[in-house]
């Protein structure tokens, strides 16, 4: 009866795992993110220890972002570990990115909502670009430098909500129904972070073929910036 029930559970396991899939997944194992816009002025990104790194801690108001903008992107779960190695500033995500902008002028040129959040401290603002304005900006948890932070929004028509290591931080309505649409980014402000496992599935998402160890091999042609 034992060897029976063991057996049964590791059928039910290898049945159920594979049903856990993403639509879209980067684990920066290959050493480099095809498809993503590096829009940090000059402040490389480069892949290290499988994951993304941005080590520019500064001069003042160093904005780097990494990110895909595709218009197919609608409602979505998006989640992502950040590991901040400097001990303050800030660091965070970018959703709904209709265009990622251009180097130290992303507040003006890009489009997208931008969860800035602290790294230490009690800092956590909602963003939006191109109108450069803090749309939420309630006090919250923050980010614990040389950790992985768990990092998740869901985006919903206008509405989002954003969690931080499992408890929800913020809810938006977003009233003017301008983003409701767009692509994810990483990006820091004056802090060296690593980020890791980005994923994201939704609807909207374009698919992906499934190998079988559940990993995703994604389709790029379809995210292709465009």
């Amino acid at each position: 009866m034992k060897t029976f029930l063991y057996a049964l559970v590791c059928v039910f396991i290898t049945v159920i795992i594979p049903l856990s899939v993403w639509a879209y997944e980067e684990t920066f194992d290959t050493g480099k993110a095809e498809g993503w816009v590096d829009a940090s002025a000059g402040k490389s990104w480069k892949a290290e220890k499988d994951s993304y790194h941005q080590p520019d801690a500064g001069p003042v108001n160093v904005f780097a972002c990494y990110a895909i903008d595709d218009k197919k992107w609608k409602d979505y779960t998006f989640e992502v570990q950040i590991k901040p190695i400097s001990v303050s500033n800030y660091a965070g995500v970018l959703f709904r990115v209709k265009n990622a902008g251009a180097g130290g002028t992303l507040w003006a040129t890009g489009d997208f909502l931008y969860w800035l959040i602290g790294i230490g401290g009690n800092y956590s603002k909602l963003w939006d670009a191109p109108a450069g304005a803090a749309v939420h900006d309630t006090a919250g948890d923050t980010l614990k430098s040389g950790e992985w932070n768990d990092v998740k929004v869901v985006t919903e028509g206008n509405d989002f909500i954003m969690s931080l290591n499992g408890k929800e931080q913020k809810r938006y309505t977003d009233k003017s129904g301008k983003h409701d649409f767009g692509g994810i980014g990483l990006a820091t402000y004056n802090a060296d972070a690593f980020f890791d496992n980005v994923k994201v599935e939704g609807a909207g998402i374009p698919g992906a073929a499934v190998e079988s160890t559940g990993k995703l091999t994604t389709t790029w042609a379809q995210i292709k910036v465009r």
